[in-house]
């Protein structure tokens, strides 16, 4: 566990457009096999509308990565990551070392999945909510750009793992799971496919109660804090420690949502959400970079305007995102990061 935070990188490199609307297209995937090497993407073996290929790992990213496309396009009429079609390719069987890659991760432009370590780990494609997770971080990319630093970092995860939880949910009530359109019955653990036997965990991370997804002595106990009481100001530099705090804030605003979901008592996918926003004003403009990609700085500025009707403490809090923002963007363009934003 320690070591997929430590590959978490604390920067983004996102490309986001200026003003374009949706433009409606087709869903298109591409699988490739890097054959347990680094080399991406691999040879294809699967092409949108193919065969299914008999490799369950191929088969199971084409498949999961179809779900989250139609997810985005039947609930927020998006189509793929970038709201034009982007097509999305995956590379599956990618291993560095001798030992298999216990990670997913979207790249910037891509989907990379590891088989696992064979310790604690299984392949990463039988998670539906992973396969989603990643994809959101192309979503976001594509969209808000969040920084991943601090806060925003933080924001970052959440929105990986709500959407993540909510294409799990959605499939499996479409499936004619019952179970997944109530949210005090449906599914709240992320990656609970990915442990193998004798792991004494039910899965990543529990949105529902933070804390508690696992406790083994391979693996380590699960750090994430159920309140913001847990958040912890730390160094960037430090990544293990950073990660633990991005997950932990991301984790804090999960629990708060995971309540309100279980009050409304609707499909977690159709309830609570930017209607709840108050003022409505600032509900609109919310709703509207949704389905428009805006730029994170107009969205704050949107944001400072509304919150002026609200509190003092709300604008200054919007202020102190945008500043971050613009520190962040200033500092990132004296050398473009690389893209890459591991599970």
């Amino acid at each position: 566990m320690q070591r997929l935070r430590e590959r978490r990188l604390e920067r983004f490199s996102a490309i986001v457009p200026q003003g374009l609307g949706a433009s409606p297209a087709p869903l298109d995937r591409t699988i490739f096999d890097c054959g347990k090497t680094n080399q991406l993407p691999g040879q294809q073996v699967y092409g949108e509308g193919g065969q299914l290929p008999d490799d369950p790992v191929a088969k199971e990213a084409y498949e999961h990565c179809g779900v989250t496309w139609k997810f985005f396009n039947e609930v927020f009429k998006r189509y793929s990551v970038d709201n034009r079609g982007l097509p999305l390719k995956s590379s599956v069987h990618y291993q560095v070392g001798p030992r298999g890659l216990d990670n997913a991760y979207w790249d910037g432009g891509q989907m990379i999945y590891g088989d696992g370590d064979a310790i604690g780990f299984g392949r990463f494609t039988q998670s539906i909510d992973v396969i989603a997770h990643e994809l959101t971080h192309g979503v976001t990319q594509y969209t808000a750009a969040l920084a991943y630093v601090g806060q925003s970092g933080a924001l970052n995860e959440h929105f990986s793992d709500v959407f993540g939880i909510l294409v799990r949910q959605w499939s499996g009530a479409g499936r004619g799971d019952a179970r997944q359109a109530n949210p005090a019955t449906a599914d709240w653990i992320i990656g609970k496919e990915l442990f193998l036997a004798g792991v004494k965990g039910v899965g990543l991370r529990s949105m529902s109660n933070p804390g508690s997804a696992y406790d083994d002595p391979r693996l380590g106990k699960d750090p994430q804090p159920k309140h913001m009481s847990g958040y912890a100001q730390l160094a960037t530099e430090d990544r293990r420690r950073f990660r633990k705090m991005c997950d932990g804030n991301n984790l804090c605003r999960a629990r708060s949502l995971w309540r309100r979901y279980c009050a409304q008592g609707a499909a977690a996918w159709a309830s609570v959400g930017v209607q709840d926003v108050q003022p409505p004003a600032l509900a609109a403009v919310i709703k509207q970079s949704l389905q428009s990609p805006a730029p994170a700085l107009a969205l704050a500025d949107a944001a400072i305007a509304q919150a002026k009707s609200v509190t003092a403490p709300l604008q200054s809090a919007v202020r102190a995102a945008k500043a971050d923002i613009e520190a962040k963007r200033s500092k990132g363009r004296k050398k473009p990061p690389s893209a890459e934003h591991n599970l």
